[in-house]
């Protein structure tokens, strides 16, 4: 008895440490920066480290349910089919992101003495999971990178890797009668 509940407790812990999300801190050399900007403000708002296996490019692919009531939106780490992204939409109401499930605060960050300099917009790449999709027609990049060009993290996953794109989401958990002060941008950066 107490052998089997020793194994109950063991194979508990293992599976609580075998997520892909971390701290801010992260050893594995493969990491995605999922940083949460404010659509509305272009407040940075929180993020977390993505850790995944390393692999030699970074291209996402989607999974998109359009909301006749209910809907979803997905972004995967392409080549890995491993999670990036995943948040439910509503029509006439309000969906909620689902993964990552825990982001952490913007206090959580340490800030650079060296902020990232902006990529050319060709780097900039929106996420366009639908044709149906709103985008706004016109995106400034520039009030987006300033809410992020200052954390460490950002520094340096861009000095680390300068030539790969930065994807940008923007997250509408509300549709149809949608309401922009719920909406927020996604931006993820590789290291």
């Amino acid at each position: 008895m107490r052998l089997l509940l020793s194994l109950l407790i063991l194979s508990i812990l293992v599976s609580c440490t075998s997520s892909n999300t971390s701290s801010l801190t992260s050893t594995k050399s493969n990491n995605v920066a999922l940083l949460k900007v404010d659509y509305l403000t272009n407040t940075f708002e929180g993020g977390t480290i993505l850790n995944f296996q390393n692999h030699n490019s970074f291209s996402l692919s989607t999974g998109f349910q359009e909301p006749g009531d209910f809907g979803s939106v997905q972004v995967y780490y392409d080549g890995l089919n491993e999670m990036i992204f995943n948040g439910t939409i509503v029509w006439a109401g309000l969906g909620e992101r689902s993964y990552p499930q825990n982001m952490d605060l913007p206090a959580s960050f340490s800030l650079s003495n060296q902020p990232a300099p902006q990529p050319s917009d060709y780097y900039m790449k929106v996420v366009n999971y639908d044709q149906t999709a709103y985008y706004p027609n016109m995106i400034d990049y520039t009030a987006l990178w300033i809410a992020v060009k200052d954390l460490d993290v950002v520094a340096k996953y861009r000095a680390n890797n300068p030539d790969e794109y930065v994807h940008l989401l923007l997250y509408t958990p509300s549709v149809g009668i949608g309401n922009p002060t719920e909406w927020d941008w996604y931006i993820m950066v590789k290291n």
